[in-house]
């Protein structure tokens, strides 16, 4: 399942070399610029909000194609980052970046998903974070729960989501979960509200949570670049340009939200 759903298809849509060129996110949209600025803008706006800094022991998980990974790095300045993807593919292809850059002996790779960061040690991470993935786990607040136990003294978690609405979720259950759990291989367990998830994370009583919602600098500028001539007219794109169609729809009806979300965990 991974490798037909995670595969290298983002790969067509970066257009800048110096913006990086294997960005899989729906980007951060503060412009009419490339996909590649876009991509990189939502990690940083992520990396900055979590306040990532050299000092950092960093767990990535759901890294893609790894170009989020060479960020961290470059960017924050990051030489301790561990990163865990389900698929192969990707994970060959991040490897392969890694070793170009030669950084081999700062960022090391795993395969696995979110259930899979039980195997390592206590208080290894100073940073947990899930670029536009997290609806993906099994499950998002399992996934938070088992990061506590890894994180150290004044650690975080940082995340950038996507949650269904409120007015959505009022739907009959077989609609939602044919409409939004089955396209985009969410657990139906995902599928809660913003309000829902901030009430589990309250009764946990671990973190302190700050969450933004980012809807309208990802969900527009993502939907208005499949429309430019130059998309439109390239190949091997349909699976993203149907993704882009649907997001467009739920967005402009207000039945899906993304958030950037901060768990501070309370000292």
């Amino acid at each position: 399942m991974y490798e037909t759903l995670f595969g290298t298809d983002e790969l067509k849509l970066n257009d800048e070399d110096k913006y990086g060129l294997s960005w899989a996110n729906l980007g951060f949209w503060d412009g009419n610029h490339s996909y590649s600025k876009a991509g990189r803008n939502l990690a940083i706006e992520l990396g900055k909000s979590l306040k990532l800094s050299k000092k950092d022991r960093v767990l990535d998980v759901g890294f893609g194609l790894g170009e989020q990974l060479l960020l961290w790095h470059s960017f924050f300045q990051i030489n301790s980052i561990v990163g865990i993807n389900p698929s192969n593919i990707q994970n060959d292809y991040a490897q392969s970046r890694i070793i170009q850059e030669g950084l081999s002996d700062k960022i090391v790779l795993n395969s696995g998903n979110s259930r899979d960061i039980i195997q390592f040690d206590s208080n290894k991470f100073d940073k947990i974070i899930a670029l536009d993935c997290a609806y993906h786990f099994d499950t998002r607040l399992k996934f938070v729960r088992d990061s506590i136990d890894l994180l150290s003294e004044g650690g975080a978690v940082g995340m950038i989501d996507i949650f269904p609405t409120e007015k959505i979720l009022k739907w009959p259950q077989k609609i939602i979960k044919s409409m939004i759990a089955k396209f985009f291989h969410i657990n139906k367990k995902n599928l809660i509200s913003i309000r829902e998830f901030e009430k589990e994370i309250e009764n946990i009583k671990i973190f302190k949570p700050e969450i933004t919602d980012i809807s309208n600098n990802v969900f527009p500028g993502f939907c208005d670049y499949f429309n430019r001539k130059i998309i439109k007219d390239k190949s091997g794109l349909k699976k993203m340009k149907i993704t882009s169609m649907v997001l467009r729809y739920l967005h402009n009806r207000d039945y899906i939200r993304a958030f950037k979300i901060i768990l501070n965990k309370r000292i």
